[in-house]
């Protein structure tokens, strides 16, 4: 019986990715929450490269919707591709900078829940759950209010 834990043990060891972890901290996540008015979510958050080499982004995922990086906040904002993260260095999304947005949601996103985000980089993954914090935009679990409108209705 031993021998046959061994051999189950060392084949699920040899099935596992190259990579134990990424070495990258995720820090300051917020969702904004949905409503009719308001049906995608933005998330903003800070990833920090702690290791010795770059660490690209490559694609990201939520069971809660569809996910997708655009590089700033305005109407038909392009999409960004991967990003890489230099060792030591951070790079923000936030608002008015690169941010995240889920859309096509299973369900509404309400305030004092979490989304789930999985993360996927060139050296693996890591899942994070992005605490849903009142107000437009969200930093941190801060809420940050919206720019005020000009009388035409656009943003100032």
């Amino acid at each position: 019986m031993k021998s046959l834990l061994v051999i189950i043990a060392l084949f699920m060891l040899s099935a596992a990715p190259a990579f134990a972890d990424v070495a990258v901290s995720v820090t300051d996540p917020g969702a904004s929450p949905t409503d009719a008015a308001s049906p995608a979510s933005t998330i903003y958050l800070n990833l920090t490269n702690n290791g010795a080499d770059p660490v690209t982004l490559t694609s990201m995922s939520s069971p809660s919707g569809t996910v997708s990086l655009y590089q700033s906040n305005l109407e038909n904002a392009p999409y960004l591709g991967p990003v890489t993260v230099a060792p030591g260095q951070t790079v923000s999304f936030r608002q008015e900078q690169n941010f995240i947005k889920l859309d096509n949601l299973q369900s509404p996103l309400v305030p004092d829940s979490a989304v789930q985000l999985t993360l996927t980089f060139d050296a693996g993954s890591t899942t994070v759950n992005v605490p849903v914090t009142a107000g437009t935009c969200c930093m941190g679990g801060v809420a940050v209010p919206p720019k005020p409108k000009t009388k035409s209705g656009v943003n100032q």
